[in-house]
């Protein structure tokens, strides 16, 4: 007869949280855990106004829009760390560090890349730098030739 252990069941942030654990990058996951957390603990009004930046040894860092919402985040600070350890099941904030500035824009996409030269445009740059006698000046000439065609509009 086989015995068969019985294994309790864990939830998936548990079995990722102990992976990282084991690869060493625990204190990334609390830093996301934090971030993610953030709106739904300390509201959508005070969410829309700042933004978690940083997490190390138990201090997380928030950038405040203005200096009056960093005082208004310094007098609400024991609520705040009381509402995101309650969040995230465990003590992981002790203290919180409020700072003062605009929060950075997520960075834009990268405009798509230019499409490539046409045959004829192609040409026409080798035709044009044909003209200059040293090999160096004009490979390179007609690279700049041909960049410069692939930025104008067509």
């Amino acid at each position: 007869m086989v015995r068969r252990r019985i294994r309790k069941l864990v939830g998936i942030g548990d079995v990722l949280m102990h992976a990282l654990s084991r690869a060493g990058l625990t204190d990334q996951a609390r830093r996301l855990l934090l971030f993610q957390c953030w709106s739904k603990a300390v509201g959508a009004e005070i969410a829309a106004r700042t933004s978690p930046e940083g997490f190390s040894r138990g201090v997380l860092l928030v950038r405040a829009t203005s200096a009056t919402w960093q005082n208004e985040l310094t007098f609400l600070k024991a609520d705040i760390i009381t509402r995101l350890n309650d969040f995230v099941g465990e003590a992981l904030v002790r203290d919180l560090r409020v700072v003062c500035g605009t929060p950075p824009r997520p960075m834009e996409p990268a405009p798509p890349p230019p499409p490539p030269l046409s045959a004829a445009e192609r040409q026409a740059a080798h035709e044009t730098a044909a003209a200059i006698a040293s090999d160096d000046v004009r490979a390179q000439f007609e690279a700049t030739l041909c960049a410069d065609l692939r930025r104008r509009p067509r």
